[in-house]
């Protein structure tokens, strides 16, 4: 439960900053999608803010109005580079069967477009059925992931337009004033709490009964944040370098368990370049069962292995002309020391699984 701030209160150094500071948190979600936000925010709108990385935080400076506007643009940005292409369907149909099908537009921008529908041939629906997979006259021409949880309605809202949503507006007017609580997740003053769902931020429940001092009537309280954990939790939820698989229709997300910032940003950078994770937007590309490459689908140790290799080792692809500096960051022994803790997420049912990788796995 918040505490409220006495009246007496300080203010906060980092927050007398111009700009806005991002802290560390105790929750791997939120501080997934703070570096998230910052490796987009660094690639597309460095002309605008200016993004520094200290040893508990993130530090976004430039014009106030940029830098909210850049903010919402980010996840935009990624909302909408996050959903599949196309269906397996019109892949194999366009590399099999030498066909051009294409997607309607470059992304599903309202309510409906998920269900764009094309008719195929039936010597089409031949070269499917040969490949087991189901070949009704009406295919889907999108395959999408939109967000980990959630429906298509948080991907029109919250997704493409952030900076229309309340939860933004807390975010905006959440200055060096008024500060009446303390957020339970980065202990920062703030203020507004927001409630914290499930749906994105699957680490922390809505729900909980530790409540140790007072009564309530109604033991089940909900967790609430400040609105700039929630605005990162957001980030989380459309950042689709997070790693999962699909195996026996259960989907596992994997994040690092570490509140080193140095360490979150060589992870997200070394497994968002391509080579390093699978590019869904290459037309040779027909499977979605894994963003990372040479994940097993039936281990979780060994998928966390397998995702300490795409982190340690350099696979990913690289043009001739291209310049010999790789933006791969190199992983030292005690660099690895610090990413050998991991969440696996289990989508269907909210669950978390611990896994610790022994660090004499770095000389594999």
């Amino acid at each position: 439960m918040a505490d409220a701030i006495p009246e007496n209160k300080g203010s906060n150094a980092a927050e007398n900053m111009d700009g806005v500071t991002f802290t560390i948190t105790s929750n791997p979600w939120v501080n997934n999608g703070l570096i998230a936000m910052s490796q987009v925010l660094n690639e597309w709108f460095g002309d605008k803010v200016d993004v520094k990385f200290e040893n508990d935080c993130v530090h976004i400076s430039g014009d106030e109005n940029e830098i909210y506007e850049s903010v919402a643009n980010a996840l935009h940005i990624m909302a909408s580079k996050g959903t599949y292409n196309f269906s397996t369907a019109f892949k194999i149909i366009n590399k099999e069967g030498s066909a051009t099908y294409s997607p309607p537009k470059e992304y599903p921008n309202k309510k409906g477009d998920l269900e764009k529908t094309f008719d195929i041939l039936e010597k089409e629906r031949e070269l499917l059925k040969k490949r087991n997979i189901p070949n009704k006259k009406k295919q889907k021409i999108w395959k999408m992931r939109m967000s980990y949880f959630g429906s298509e309605e948080n991907y029109l809202k919250i997704g493409l337009n952030l900076g229309d949503t309340d939860d933004f507006k807390k975010f905006k007017e959440n200055k060096n004033k008024n500060f009446k609580y303390i957020c339970p997740l980065c202990g920062m003053p703030t203020s507004a709490l927001i409630e914290m769902k499930q749906f994105f931020n699957p680490l922390s429940s809505e729900h909980h009964n530790n409540v140790v001092e007072g009564f309530s009537t109604d033991i089940r309280k909900k967790v609430k944040a400040c609105p700039k954990c929630v605005i990162l939790s957001y980030f989380s939820l459309f950042d689709y370098h997070i790693p999962f698989y699909t195996t026996e229709n259960k989907t596992y997300l994997a994040i690092p368990n570490t509140t080193n910032s140095e360490t979150l940003k060589i992870i997200h950078n070394n497994l968002s370049l391509k080579g390093q994770y699978i590019d869904f937007s290459d037309p040779n590309c027909t499977s979605y069962g894994s963003n990372i490459k040479s994940l097993p689908h039936k281990s979780k140790s060994g998928s966390m292995l397998a995702l300490l290799h795409n982190i340690k080792n350099r696979y990913l692809e690289r043009a001739p002309q291209q310049l010999i500096v790789s933006p791969f960051a190199e992983v030292t022994k005690e660099e690895f020391a610090e990413m050998t803790e991991w969440l696996f997420i289990y989508k269907n049912s909210y669950s978390i699984i611990y896994i610790r990788a022994n660090e004499k796995i770095y000389e594999i």
